[in-house]
């Protein structure tokens, strides 16, 4: 039979009342404890639109949903690339129009995406199919150069955006196929180096193409096969760029680590053959870069395990549409804090929407217009740190902007309901923040001794260190808060760092009891010990009996000349289940359930 561990050596002696405080300062590990809970910690019960997970220790604004759609051009718009092409800081987008034989260009004028200038359309020195575009500053000059791919004659083509005239070869085999064209420091040299999907024999390779020359000679260095799709991330966490693959040719999912020089290291993933597409992401918020591969008739997501077992964690996902050969990009469009997946197949876009940490999946789709091959990219052309998505068609449907969120002029956060140890004489809320001209930030409060009825939110209190008395009732076990922010400026939010309720854990100030109380006992739920907490009027003896649920004693002790004041044995249960514990004191007994787990 397990005893009361001596924990406190000073359980016979008086206890005198201090101030405590129960305090929060971060809420990065998200919603969905709604309590009780021994403490705030990082989690909390709901929000909305609130930003908890953006910088960790922080409460910002969020955003609202608003499923926006915008049409920047018409025409026949293939792959496309967005980039600062003017170097003013905004995100510009270029596209391979393939039926023209060009490439185009349009000009973020505001930088918000509000309005756009389509620039001289860029003659290509060749009439075969353009494949892909990209951009990057080669000559790492402070400029942007255009890098474009063909489908057929085995070109890789590179201009001087400001210079689009002239136009030079990256070295390749006669008649190979190229694809997809990402520009990456590859081989951390501080140039600008390309990696291609290229055709060899039947399959498709990655092809690393290193820039030894200032953008003017480049070294070849063959990586991988059967490639149909990549996207590069940092996927083991060490700083560099690894790639993502869908092999859809018997070879599966697999992610390529990126090692010295030019050299990857291959790992598969999954065997499974049928990948059209891949995309990265932390599906799951917990830091680290995770990999989606889209079959067509489902989607899988691979949990990024590699800090801990070296393992990728497979999870299936049915019931999200089945384009044809999709296409897809990753962002947290509706800016809740996990990754969302936008698919593209021919005039169709599909939404997977995360809604529980890649746990649970919810779909959208809709028509765009025509049926013909296109484009889609995860990028944020209105540089209000929201993920949206740009989305393009070989018709006349062109190139659309697609914004599901924007940021919120206002904002509510609920924490956990947080079970004190002993009755509180409740004293101050303080808080620290950020209140940027423009923005405001509130907190209401409410307290109860039931959990499941905290009945009425107290009025909005709007200056730090206001006192508690009258509005939380004395002796109330439970508490909660929110806090609500306000802007008048979708570009300034109020900062939360710090939220703290002070009490008095005696009940009143001094100390001073006029009956003897046992307190809730602390943890409960608990998984280990408990503290039985109790409290005497006058000097006395004490007799402690525990039973479980059908009546049999399990500890009984007698404790004779206790002092008035707070006392506190800690009791280790023999076993999970229901638990009770009586105190008697002369004529005065105290019963309190709990539950060892």
């Amino acid at each position: 039979m397990r005893r009361f561990c001596p924990m406190l050596l000073s359980f016979a002696l008086p206890v005198l009342a201090h101030a405590d405080s129960a305090t929060q300062t971060d809420w990065s590990s998200g919603p969905g404890q709604e309590g009780p809970v021994s403490s705030w910690g990082t989690s909390f019960d709901c929000c909305s639109s609130m930003n908890w997970f953006e910088e960790q220790g922080v409460l910002t604004l969020g955003s609202d949903r608003v499923d926006t759609q915008i049409t920047i051009s018409s025409g026949a718009i293939g792959w496309m690339w967005a980039a600062d092409m003017d170097m003013d800081g905004d995100q510009d987008i270029i596209g391979c129009d393939q039926t023209a034989g060009t490439i185009r260009s349009w000009e973020n004028l505001d930088g918000l995406g509000g309005a756009w200038s389509e620039l001289e359309q860029l003659e290509i020195p060749w009439a075969e199919e353009l494949s892909y575009v990209t951009a990057a500053d080669f000559d790492g000059m402070g400029q942007m150069y255009i890098a474009v791919s063909y489908m057929y004659g085995g070109r890789v083509l590179i201009c001087e955006s400001s210079w689009p005239s002239y136009w030079w070869d990256v070295p390749l085999e006669e008649f190979a196929m190229v694809g997809i064209l990402l520009p990456c420091d590859v081989d951390e040299d501080g140039d600008m180096d390309l990696i291609a999907q290229r055709e060899l024999s039947w399959y498709w390779s990655i092809e690393v193409y290193e820039n030894i020359g200032f953008g003017y000679s480049w070294s070849s260095h063959t990586q991988g096969f059967i490639i149909s799709d990549m996207k590069l991330a940092d996927l083991d966490g060490d700083g560099d760029q690894d790639i993502a693959a869908a092999r859809y040719w018997g070879g599966g999912v697999a992610w390529y680590e990126n090692g010295p020089g030019c050299n990857f290291f291959l790992h598969l993933i999954r065997d499974t053959s049928g990948a059209c597409a891949v995309g990265t992401g932390d599906l799951d918020g917990d830091g680290d870069i995770d990999i989606v591969a889209d079959f067509g008739s489902m989607l899988e997501w691979y949990e990024n395990d590699l800090q801990g077992s070296g393992k990728w964690s497979v999870h299936e996902m049915t019931g999200l549409g089945t384009p044809y050969w999709p296409v897809i990009a990753l962002g947290d469009f509706d800016h809740d804090g996990d990754v969302d997946i936008a698919r593209r197949s021919s005039g169709n876009l599909y939404l997977a929407w995360n809604a529980g940490h890649g746990e649970a999946w919810t779909a959208e789709s809709f028509t765009g217009a025509g049926f013909q091959d296109g484009g889609i990219r995860a990028t944020d052309l209105n540089g209000d740190g929201i993920s949206d998505f740009i989305a393009s068609w070989m018709t006349s449907a062109g190139l659309k902007w697609f914004r599901f969120a924007e940021p919120a002029m206002e904002g509510i956060l609920t924490s956990s309901i947080l079970q004190l140890p002993q009755d509180p004489h409740w004293g101050e809320i303080t808080w620290e923040c950020e209140e940027p001209s423009g923005t405001a930030l509130a907190f209401q409060v409410r307290s109860s001794d039931d959990p499941g009825d905290l009945g009425e939110w107290s009025d909005t209190l709007t200056v730090s260190g206001t006192s508690l008395q009258g509005i939380l009732g004395d002796f109330d076990n439970y508490c909660q808060y929110r806090v609500l922010l306000f802007t008048g400026d979708p570009d300034s939010t109020p900062v939360l760092q710090e939220v703290s309720i002070d009490y008095d854990p005696l009940g009143i100030p001094g100390g001073e009891r006029a009956s003897p109380e046992f307190f809730p006992v602390s943890p409960n739920p608990s998984l280990y010990d408990v503290d039985l907490r109790f409290y005497l009027a006058s000097e006395g003896s004490v007799d402690l009996d525990v039973y479980d649920i059908t009546g049999r004693v399990v500890r009984s002790a007698r404790m004779d000349d206790l002092s008035e004041g707070e006392h506190t044995l800690r009791f280790t249960p023999p076993h999970p289940g229901v638990y009770f514990a009586r105190i008697r004191c002369n004529e005065w007994t105290g019963i309190r359930r709990f539950v060892a787990i």
